[in-house]
């Protein structure tokens, strides 16, 4: 499962993270939004962030008061969603 915060707790509803929501509907990819919480984040194989500027940025750690998750980051969906996301983006400006 990919899960992505409610637009209440995530910012906005930015370019970069519909055409994600687009590219994981069109590879059938489960995805949920939801509300995120702290042990879903300790749990996930793989944590990204994303904007329309930067585009998918891997997270390597998370940091609590009391301990340090590692991720063995970008994992394979990460790679994946990077990749198709270029081939959209480059898409798109060919035709600009």
């Amino acid at each position: 499962n990919i899960y992505t915060p409610l637009l209440h707790c995530s910012g906005i509803l930015g370019t970069c993270r519909q055409r994600l929501l687009y590219i994981m509907v069109k590879l059938g990819l489960n995805v949920e939004i939801k509300s995120i919480s702290q042990s879903d984040i300790l749990l996930a194989d793989e944590v990204f962030l994303c904007n329309s500027i930067k585009g998918i940025m891997p997270v390597y750690e998370y940091l609590l008061p009391d301990s340090i998750n590692y991720y063995s980051s970008p994992g394979k969906i990460t790679q994946i969603l990077d990749n198709q996301l270029l081939k959209l983006n480059q898409l798109e400006n060919a035709y600009e």
